[in-house]
């Protein structure tokens, strides 16, 4: 029974990036931006800052690293996974992080009708805006 196991479903934040290590471990890097919704009292909804995780998909019996480098920028994608702990400092300052490995993921189709189309564009909002935040940061 897995204890440790997480899905989570959003757009691909960023190109992945592929590496390859000295000893042949092959793993890619990308990020993935869940958008968030709160449902307003006029049944309208609106867009809240998104969350951001980090995801590191090692070479696996499937090839994830390799299929997942043929994802683009904003695909929806899903990933299960487990959850991992790190620490690092930076500028003389220990920082936790809480990292997601992935055991697969795969790219999904939204769908499109009336109100998905509306959600949709509210989505593209927040990625745009997100962009204009991780620019200036």
């Amino acid at each position: 029974m897995e204890k440790n196991k997480i899905i989570l479903k959003g757009n691909l934040g960023t190109m992945p990036e592929y590496y390859e290590k000295e000893n042949g471990v092959t793993y890619t890097r990308l990020n993935i931006a869940i958008n968030n919704y709160r449902k307003l009292d006029d049944g309208s909804y609106e867009s809240l800052t998104p969350d951001w995780f980090n995801v590191t998909c090692f070479n696996t019996p499937n090839n994830l690293a390799t299929r997942v480098a043929l994802l683009e920028v904003g695909d929806l994608i899903r990933v299960h996974g487990r959850l991992s702990t790190s620490k690092y400092t930076k500028n003389d300052q220990e920082i936790s992080a809480i990292n997601i490995i992935a055991t697969d993921i795969e790219k999904i189709e939204p769908l499109r009708d009336g109100a998905t189309s509306k959600l949709l564009n509210n989505v593209n909002k927040v990625m745009e805006s997100a962009e204009e935040v991780n620019e200036n940061a």
